[in-house]
């Protein structure tokens, strides 16, 4: 009973914001093939430094692409 006790409450413990954000820096994994390709830099490659989105703006949690890679910026295009 103590350990239930124990256990439901530390579901009232909450990370501050600051910390949670310090501990998703160090603990992200790094990047490697083939996630790489979603990084700005080599999707402004890809696109041509165009915004380019994956659905309507309507739909829920639009994914945006913008980015320049390889001297192409969005005047340029």
């Amino acid at each position: 009973m103590h350990q239930l006790q124990d256990n439901l409450g530390a579901l009232d413990f909450e990370i501050p914001p600051a910390l949670q954000q310090q501990l998703e820096a160090v603990s992200r994994p790094e990047a490697r093939f083939p996630y790489t390709f979603f990084a700005d830099g080599l999707q402004g490659m890809i696109t041509g430094g165009a915004t380019v989105r994956d659905k309507p703006a309507s739909y829920y949690q639009p994914v945006v692409v913008a980015g320049s890679g390889a001297g192409v910026t969005a005047s340029d295009a």
